[in-house]
């Protein structure tokens, strides 16, 4: 069925029968609050609002285009830093939907949806935290650069998170230091450990990689 082409994700957590149920349950429900959020402010760049589907899964829908692209870029750490230290795995699919557009990412069918569920499967099968599928098949060198940076970013100590969610969230890295009360060569320092500089350069690749894809 031919039409307007995106990208799907479904994800789910890694792990969680280790949890506690009700530290699984906060943590679900951390993620539907979000996502939540997410609808509430109308966040550009969704084809369709993200949600918890069944268990420990989530869906969303992005339109195959730049803002789709950054909006996807843009959830996925979001919800790293949500579920730490518990990790997430990812599977992407771009492709046409068989369906209607609905407004929220559930009920629908379609080439990107089973390439996104093939895609989650195999991170699955070969323990890797995202793999994307297109109408080509496996897209090997973003998946392999994906996973490099997210598994990078899942390593990151809980100073080191917190540091950089607060640069990520619009602040220099003089405000990070301030807001936490440390010293900038204390900031400096937890940027290193954590191979920032590494990170943003794959980040950056990663986006200028997916536009290409959809091209």
């Amino acid at each position: 069925m031919s039409g307007p082409r995106y990208i799907a994700l479904i994800g789910d957590l890694v792990a969680t029968r280790d949890l506690k149920p009700e530290a699984r349950g906060q943590l679900q429900t951390r993620l539907g609050r979000h996502f939540a959020a997410v609808k509430a402010e109308a966040r550009a760049g969704f084809a369709a609002w993200p949600l918890v589907t069944i268990g420990d899964e989530f869906q969303a829908l992005f339109p195959a285009h730049a803002e789709g692209c950054r909006a996807l870029l843009t959830l996925i750490p979001e919800l790293l830093n949500l579920a730490s230290p518990t990790a997430m795995r990812f599977g992407l699919g771009l492709g046409t939907l068989g369906t209607e557009l609905r407004e929220e990412a559930l009920g629908m069918d379609g080439p990107c949806f089973h390439r996104a569920r093939a895609a989650l499967e195999r991170a699955r099968a070969l323990d890797l935290p995202c793999q994307l599928d297109t109408e080509q098949g496996d897209a090997i060198l973003w998946s392999t650069l994906a996973s490099y940076a997210l598994r990078q970013r899942m390593g990151w100590t809980p100073a080191q998170a917190e540091a950089i969610a607060r640069f990520e969230g619009g602040r220099s890295w003089k405000q990070v230091a301030e807001a936490l009360r440390i010293t900038p060569s204390a900031v400096s320092l937890r940027q290193k450990a954590a191979g920032w500089s590494l990170y943003e350069r794959a980040s950056s690749a990663l986006e200028k990689g997916l536009l290409e894809l959809i091209s």
